[in-house]
């Protein structure tokens, strides 16, 4: 699990106990269950077709159980039997959605499913551990998923210190790419996000030396697509990479970076140029760039042009306490001018979504019961469009993530 403003657990999402404690008295609303599991094989779609996204994959959460939508331009949503839980997470791959299970307690797990004539189709649920891995390593726990052929997935394990290597066609990890030599004084990596430029893959590490109080730099491992084989390393200038890298333009990325939630300051944003031989790294905003009144952690990105970003920006975390606040601002970057789209008492997962002219951000609501939470439209410029698109019975937006 990436690092939470909830007290963290060695693995799976971070909770606050009195939270869980009050939902569980809840009646929240569970995700649909997926079809029953077929004998396996490859999927029927494509897993590299290239298709412009059209909606936003949402996945609600309580902590509990967990409930998968599909939102539209327009703000229409519908249920998707996804088999969420009260840790998932969703990409898309091609044609095919693959859904991170991240709770051991409700099956963790690689989940891939396909529409056919309008139906969600089950293809495989896949253990993202070998048999030699399951005595040392409780848990996988997930954190991103890419194709690297027609037949071949890659996939950052945040609890194992290597990426699995899955064929779809077996259902099972083949072999892992062992990513321990780069995990400094941590623990364990910590990889989180990965990416891809042509026939180079990225994925950035946490290197966690303090899971709390975190001081190690982060960093940037790039890998032959073909052979796997690390090929580039890049300690970055800030500490505790969070979430995807999410495109700029062609070859740039941009990357949150936490630090620490009971430091506002040492964080920021990164723009990665990842087009030459080896990447590079610049800091382009910093904790200390947004103005006073809205500062803070900033821990969710996603871009609209050059200069403006959506930041999602947290509180201080203190000792024994929730955060204060989270906020998710339309920030323009060389001015320093914030907007707020969304301020909340509550902490929500969900980084935003920009998607064509439409900006996406998950409202956690207020309370335990997160009264008035799901995911809101705003225009490029940070105008609201229509009402919030629910995502269960008191429950907030986990993640959201574009696909076709």
């Amino acid at each position: 699990m990436q690092k939470r403003v909830q007290p963290m657990t060695a693995g799976g999402a971070g909770r606050n106990a009195t939270l869980v404690a009050a939902l569980a008295l809840l009646a929240g609303c569970g995700d649909a269950a997926p079809p029953a599991r077929p004998p396996g094989g490859a999927p029927q779609r494509s897993l590299v077709t290239s298709a412009a996204p059209s909606r936003v994959l949402a996945i609600g959460s309580n902590y509990i159980s967990g409930t998968a939508w599909s939102v539209a331009p327009d703000g229409t949503s519908r249920l998707l039997p996804l088999g969420a839980t009260g840790d998932t997470v969703v990409r898309s791959l091609g044609e095919v959605i693959a859904v991170l299970n991240r709770d051991p307690s409700q099956g963790e797990n690689l989940t891939l499913l396909e529409e056919r004539a309008g139906a969600m189709v089950l293809v495989s649920q896949i253990d993202l551990r070998m048999p030699s891995e399951r005595d040392a390593y409780r848990t996988a726990n997930p954190h991103d998923v890419i194709a690297l052929d027609a037949r071949t997935l890659l996939v950052a394990r945040y609890n194992v210190p290597g990426l699995a290597v899955v064929d779809v066609a077996r259902a099972e990890v083949v072999r892992t790419v062992d990513l321990a030599p780069y995990r400094g004084a941590a623990r364990l990596p910590n990889p989180d996000a990965l990416y891809r430029v042509g026939d180079r893959i990225y994925v950035t590490l946490q290197r966690l030396d303090d899971v709390i109080n975190p001081t190690q730099p982060g960093m940037l491992v790039q890998l032959d697509a073909r052979t796997l084989a690390v090929t580039a390393t890049l300690e970055l200038p800030l500490v505790n990479p969070i979430g995807a890298m999410v495109p700029v333009r062609e070859g740039v990325v941009r990357v949150a970076m936490i630090g620490s939630y009971a430091v506002v300051g040492d964080g920021g944003v990164l723009e990665l140029d990842l087009r030459g031989e080896a990447p590079a790294a610049e800091v382009i905003v910093r904790d200390a760039d947004l103005p006073a009144e809205v500062r803070g952690n900033i821990d969710g990105l996603a871009v609209i042009d050059d200069d403006a970003m959506v930041l999602k920006v947290v509180g201080e975390r203190r000792p024994g306490r929730d955060i204060d606040v989270l906020r998710v601002l339309r920030y323009g970057r060389r001015a320093r001018t914030a907007r707020v789209l969304v301020q909340r008492g509550v902490w929500s997962g969900a980084a935003p979504v920009v998607l064509g002219d439409t900006v996406y951000v998950g409202d956690p609501g207020e309370g335990a019961g997160h009264a008035g939470a799901g995911v809101r439209r705003y225009t490029l410029a940070g105008d609201a469009r229509g009402a919030a698109a629910a995502v269960g019975v008191e429950m907030f937006p986990y993640d959201l993530h574009a696909a076709p």
